[in-house]
């Protein structure tokens, strides 16, 4: 036995270099009762690394069990909605798919780690906790995110709101506000808004995020002042810019989907536009919109009602996509349109 006492020396050492997770062990072999062999034993278990890797998951996991398009997801969140309204479950049904995936994966780690029973009591406690959080937050972000900075996606948000933003500090009926654009006058021009007054109003949102970001030194003053002057353009650039729905479009049949998702983005101004507004405060209804009503259920119209009547809206900006096509074709298109907006007005709101 002598003779290998460096050899076990070694093993050893490189075992108790890995945290120990190597050990030895002793085996009795029919041909040599002296013989041994490494035998694998289980690390203890982050604890608190998984928790967090799997709360930065959590939304990953839950568009899964969604039958929405991720997109669309995130941009629900983006505005408000709660994770379970953002993926249209139900908020019990989708805490239950978290909670088995939780304990599935759970299950799964645990057998290559230890926890003891009273850590492992604490763990899923944490983990759940986590759950009705995410399930429960508006506007809802993964930790990672949260910690995290993105300049595109706060554009993306404001600019998709730049209209009916606008349209809240006019004193100009949204009805005329929006037939001045559709004939082709600049935001500014349409709101009666000085140029300069509404860029700097509509900006001012933005500067706080980027400033938010910049004290949680999630920027450096150098990034900040740089997003601040990017975003000084773009909205200067929206606001002075005669209105056209046409500008990424090319003519081609291809374009289709790129209008119908276009005037989707004003879904909510066009059911306004086309319903009887009488009774129907705009920023009543828009909150009540965002909260998660459906513009159907909240106007008090039928899916179909309000696809027609948007579809008239829509179909005097058609003519640079179909103006070639047959009358077949042109059916086809206002089927594929009329359809996405009954999707729109009876999906809820954000």
């Amino acid at each position: 036995m002598k003779n290998r006492k460096p050899w076990m020396a070694a093993i050893l050492s490189t075992a108790l270099l890995f945290s120990g997770a190597l050990t030895l062990a002793p085996k009795a072999f029919a041909d040599d009762d002296e013989s041994s062999f490494i035998e694998r034993v289980k690390a203890p278990l982050d604890r608190q690394q998984y928790i967090t890797d799997r709360l930065n998951n959590l939304m990953n996991m839950a568009i899964t069990f969604s039958d929405k398009d991720s997109m669309d997801i995130h941009d629900a969140l983006l505005h408000g909605q709660t994770l379970a309204q953002a993926t249209g479950l139900d908020n019990a049904l989708l805490s239950s798919k978290l909670r088995a995936s939780i304990d599935q994966d759970l299950s799964n780690t645990l057998q290559n780690y230890t926890v003891t029973n009273e850590q492992l009591d604490t763990l899923k406690s944490d983990l759940y906790n986590g759950i009705q959080v995410a399930l429960s937050t508006p506007g809802y972000q993964s930790p990672v995110v949260k910690n995290s900075f993105s300049y595109d996606a706060i554009m993306d948000k404001y600019m998709k709101e730049l209209e009916s933003d606008a349209a809240v500090l006019s004193e100009e009926d949204y009805i005329d506000i929006r037939d001045r654009l559709l004939q082709g006058s600049s935001l500014a021009n349409a709101t009666h808004l000085d140029q300069q007054l509404l860029t700097n109003a509509l900006l001012r949102p933005i500067v706080q995020e980027i400033d938010s970001a910049a004290q949680g030194n999630l920027l450096t003053t150098e990034e900040a002042a740089d997003l601040k002057d990017r975003a000084k353009q773009s909205i200067a650039s929206a606001v002075s810019t005669p209105y056209s729905i046409n500008n990424t479009a090319n003519g081609s049949k291809s374009d289709v989907d790129a209008f119908i998702n276009k005037h989707l983005e004003t879904i909510f101004n066009d059911t306004y536009l086309v319903v009887d507004t009488e009774d129907l405060d705009y920023e009543d209804l828009k909150n009540a919109y965002v909260q998660g009503g459906s513009l159907s259920q909240l106007t008090g119209s039928s899916a179909d009602e309000l696809a027609a009547r948007i579809w008239i809206l829509w179909v005097n900006d058609t003519d640079y996509i179909d103006s070639n096509w047959s009358a077949q074709e042109r059916s086809l298109f206002q089927q594929q349109a009329t359809t996405a907006i009954k999707k729109a007005v009876t999906a809820a709101g954000k």
